[in-house]
């Protein structure tokens, strides 16, 4: 029988994993009662401008989880089937040092390296989301390397082994034999990325701001616009809250539903 702290310990681990679970539905419920009781405040018009930031949101989070699973895969099997020993371990070093970059960081990077860009070669309204994009295909690239890089650790040895049995060399056997048996959990990991990518408000907020003062054309996503409309925020409003509410709540259903989706899908995607 187990003694009076172990039976303690154990039923403090399983209240801590009781408030972790009710965490993300409290946040969920609290957002829907705002919404309910703010429902009559945003006229047409905010919803339109609402339905246009979810859309530009989602574009830009579907361009950065690309161009960062890109990266991300090809990082993985760059460090785990294709380099040496010493370059493995420098490439695992860097994308843990990418991983380990606040975003106020990243936003900072992007203003000094792509605002120059953007503001000689202006691309017009596209000029801030090409921009954002590429900002946060480098923040989710660690995401999708780290997903990559647990999968090929599971791959069976003898699935190396027979592509050399069959005279195939590295390079062949990582592109012939591992990458297609990935499929399925690439798909997942493209979906955390985006996950992570559509959350993203610091380094977007500063990208977006020095964007706009360097003259370019400015934009926000769906994170962004939360947290600059926040900031002026006087209560009590009640069609200011019910739109911050109902933008908050996509946002969250939106992460949700990606997460859950990509845990799904990377535990039950089977080896090709």
């Amino acid at each position: 029988m187990p003694s009076f702290p172990e039976r303690l310990f154990t039923a403090f681990c399983r209240a801590f994993a009781v408030v972790a679970a009710l965490v993300p539905v409290s946040a969920a419920l609290v957002l829907v009662w705002a919404v309910l009781s703010y429902a009559f405040g945003p006229s047409a018009s905010d919803g339109r401008g609402l339905a246009q930031i979810i859309l530009l949101t989602v574009g830009t989070a579907v361009a950065g989880a690309l161009g960062g699973g890109v990266l991300g895969v090809g990082s993985a099997l760059a460090a785990e089937e294709l380099s040496p020993g010493p370059v493995r371990r420098a490439i695992n070093m860097a994308i843990a040092l990418l991983s380990a970059i606040p975003a106020v960081a990243y936003g900072w990077f992007a203003v000094l390296s792509i605002g120059p860009l953007a503001a000689a070669h202006p691309l017009g309204a596209a000029t801030p989301f090409i921009a954002a994009s590429v900002v946060l295909a480098v923040m989710v690239a660690p995401t999708t390397c780290a997903l990559v890089t647990r999968a090929l650790a599971r791959i069976p040895s003898a699935t190396r082994h027979a592509a050399a049995a069959a005279g195939a060399n590295r390079l062949q056997t990582t592109a012939l034999t591992i990458l297609p048996s990935l499929r399925g959990r690439i798909g997942a990991a493209v979906l955390a990325a985006f996950a992570r990518a559509i959350g993203e408000a610091t380094a977007l907020q500063i990208l977006f701001a020095a964007l706009a003062a360097a003259g370019s054309t400015s934009a926000a996503t769906l994170a962004t616009w939360l947290f600059s409309t926040a900031a002026g925020l006087h209560l009590p409003n009640g069609q200011v809250l019910g739109l911050l509410s109902c933008g908050a709540l996509a946002l969250l259903a939106i992460e949700t539903g990606c997460a859950l989706v990509a845990a799904q899908t990377y535990r039950g995607a089977q080896w090709a």
